[in-house]
Parts: structure tokens; C-alpha cells; sequence
């Protein structure tokens, strides 16, 4: 009997109060449909027709999901399930500077 899995996403950071322990992490992702991008050059667009979303998310039959921006990087190859983010060393967030 085949077992049904629902397709979520949740994202997970290690707790730096517990070391060795995870917690949820809420970021924003990308939620649009797949597209295929094998053997196309560089670092292409994997989704196409994107909502922005917080996880945790659901995704739906032949949709996938990406991050939002490059304050964290995932563990993972695939963004979907539970999955392990770690902070970007190189992230320098953007700075908004008012003129007067």
C-alpha cells in the first residue's frame, strides 16, 4: 500500500543555546512552477511564475522552491522537507540610506 506524503517545506537552524540541537527558522522563500534547467550554462532561474512565502510552506504537485535572498544557504541540495539552513559568511545586508 503506498503511503502519502504531503510535500511541505520547513526550514531548521542549529540552536545556538542547545549546540547540537535544531529550531525552526522562519525565512522567505520563492514558491513558483519547476522549470527545467538541465544542461543550460551558469546559474539559471529553477522556477518560474513565483509568490513569496514564509516557510513553512506547501508546495504543490510540479511547483519547487527557492530562497528569497542570501542571508542563509541550505545544507540541502533540494528545498523541500525538512531542511538545514546555515548563515551566509559572505552576506552583507543591503543598506537603505535616506537622502536629505
Amino acid at each position: 500500500m503506498p503511503a502519502v506524503q504531503i510535500r511541505t517545506l520547513t526550514t531548521l537552524i542549529e540552536d545556538e543555546m542547545k549546540p547540537g540541537s535544531l529550531k525552526q527558522l522562519n525565512v522567505s522563500v520563492r514558491v513558483g512552477q519547476a522549470v527545467d534547467v538541465v544542461a543550460q550554462a551558469g546559474k539559471p532561474k529553477t522556477i518560474t511564475g513565483f509568490q513569496t512565502h514564509t516557510t513553512p510552506v506547501l508546495l504543490a504537485h510540479g511547483e519547487r522552491a527557492e530562497l528569497a535572498n542570501e542571508e542563509y544557504i541550505s545544507v540541502t541540495p533540494h528545498l523541500e522537507g525538512l531542511v538545514i539552513l546555515k548563515k551566509n559568511p559572505e552576506y552583507q545586508p543591503v543598506v537603505v540610506s535616506s537622502k536629505k
